[in-house]
């Protein structure tokens, strides 16, 4: 069983390889096979999502050495992921602008200073930033948004800059970029499975998901950057290690701005003691400000991608969706403009975010376990509240997989490729299905399995109690 599911994810993800090059900006979207694409990967999260039964099969019954399975989890993990060399990324574009990020970072420039469009008619005596606009060739005419200036933060341009150091230009320089990271973060994964006390065979379920393995070695997203300092931050709070833990909140901070929202829950075990807390927060927050700081001095008005995609980015959310249908509607019974009724939702879920994470953290953490299963709701919480939840920010979750392997999240390997299902609509004028109805196939089941999952554990829990009592 172990050969046959590991044969057939590595023989879909290659399908998809090949499939690759029907994608090509020279060929129309009403063209390009997406049915093809989105079956395939539906047919890899089916066989995803049988991973777990398998798993406790072989964890807790035995019949396989550990050392040979935890081998043929690796290679054919890592088999899946180079197959993706040199391939065509699936309607996506968004590396596009990683690679000219990379080249103005590696000379030297504040990346936030200049948008795309305005470095390619760049007209000053600036000689390098002319020369980056003709050496990136198509690269510039290729970017989304030109004219707003890029939304990743300054860790995410060190690794861009890192890759055009190792070949200009050059996309499977940034892949292999991302394999070393993703190597790092298999470790911590497999550091994390040992301190909860769970077989270090689990971390197939973030090591062979299709949907991770698309959207970093195919879409090339740059999302593992700021999971690998999250499991670092994590891993630091486990072990007590507190400036660590601060260096490492602050860098995912510096990668992704949201993991500000782990302190509560790093910290919470030090916030009994001032000398440990206070330095470990002063240096969170100095490093982060320091990381920050070429956002900041660069400005944050309409131009900024910070900006554009704080208050007007939304796509594939259907919780969100339903947030601001009710918050347009009060806004229209108070006689509001229509724009106040997206800022009232996006205030709202981001509270609801923020009280949930302080009631989560209410009490110390009691053990490893807790602090993780913290830590893994933050993210959940904020996956399923975003008015964007696009593919790749399911590696965010992805990564928690082996520690709680939810059916709920388990499940997104197989409903989420239906978002590559908006290119074909709207291709043909029908954005509006997506919108109202494929939206909500993506999220009902995930919300229905949770519900069940939630309901199931309570009722145990009571059983539990009354048995104690009796």
């Amino acid at each position: 069983m172990w050969l046959a599911t590991g044969a057939g994810l590595f023989v879909s993800l290659s399908l998809l390889a090949i499939l690759s090059d029907g994608f090509g900006y020279d060929v129309d979207v009403i063209d390009m096979p997406i049915t093809a694409l989105v079956a395939i990967l539906m047919i890899a999260g089916a066989v995803f999502v049988c991973l777990p039964r398998l798993l406790r099969r072989s964890t807790e019954h035995g019949g396989i050495n550990p050392v040979y399975l935890v081998t043929w989890i690796i290679v054919t993990g890592l088999a899946m992921r180079l197959v993706f060399l040199g391939t065509q990324p699936v309607l996506e574009d968004d590396y596009n602008r990683y690679l000219l990020d990379g080249a103005v970072t590696a000379h030297g420039y504040n990346p936030y200073s200049h948008s795309p469009l305005a470095i390619a008619e760049m007209t000053t005596d600036d000689a390098v930033l002319r020369q980056i606009s003709q050496d990136a060739g198509v690269v510039m005419e290729r970017i989304n948004y030109p004219q707003i200036r890029t939304v990743y933060p300054p860790v995410a341009q060190f690794a861009f800059a890192l890759a055009h150091w190792i070949k200009p230009w050059s996309l499977d320089a940034w892949r292999m970029v991302i394999l070393g990271c993703d190597a790092a973060v298999l470790g911590l994964i497999v550091l994390l499975l040992r301190e909860v006390g769970r077989p270090v065979a689990w971390m197939a379920l973030y090591w062979w998901n299709p949907v991770v393995v698309k959207e970093l070695y195919n879409s090339t997203h740059m999302d593992v950057l700021v999971v690998l300092p999250m499991l670092a931050a994590l891993w630091f709070a486990i072990r007590q290690r507190p400036m660590s833990t601060a260096v490492a909140v602050a860098v995912g901070i510096g990668a992704k701005i949201w993991p500000v929202l782990l302190l509560p829950t790093v910290f919470r075990a030090w916030l009994r003691f001032p000398r440990i807390m206070i330095p470990a927060m002063v240096a969170t927050a100095a490093l982060s400000a320091a990381l920050l700081s070429p956002v900041v001095i660069s400005g944050l008005n309409d131009s900024s991608g910070f900006v554009a995609y704080g208050s007007r980015w939304q796509a594939n959310d259907a919780l969100f969706q339903i947030v601001l249908w009710g918050c347009r509607l009060v806004a229209e019974l108070a006689g509001l403009a229509p724009e106040a009724g997206k800022l009232m939702a996006r205030a709202l879920v981001f509270a609801v975010l923020c009280c949930f994470v302080l009631a989560l953290n209410r009490h110390p953490p009691a053990s490893p376990s807790e602090t993780c299963r913290r830590v893994f709701l933050t993210v959940a919480a904020l996956l399923l509240l975003s008015p964007t939840q696009f593919p790749w920010y399911y590696t965010w979750l992805a990564v928690f997989l082996p520690l709680f392997p939810l059916r709920g999240f388990l499940v997104l390997a197989v409903t989420m490729p239906l978002y590559y299902a908006y290119f074909h609509l709207v291709a043909r004028g029908q954005e509006h299905l997506f919108d109202y109805a494929v939206v909500f196939l993506i999220w009902l089941p995930v919300w229905a399995l949770l519900l069940t999952d939630l309901v199931r554990h309570r009722n145990e829990r009571r059983s539990d109690e009354c048995g104690n009592v009796q």
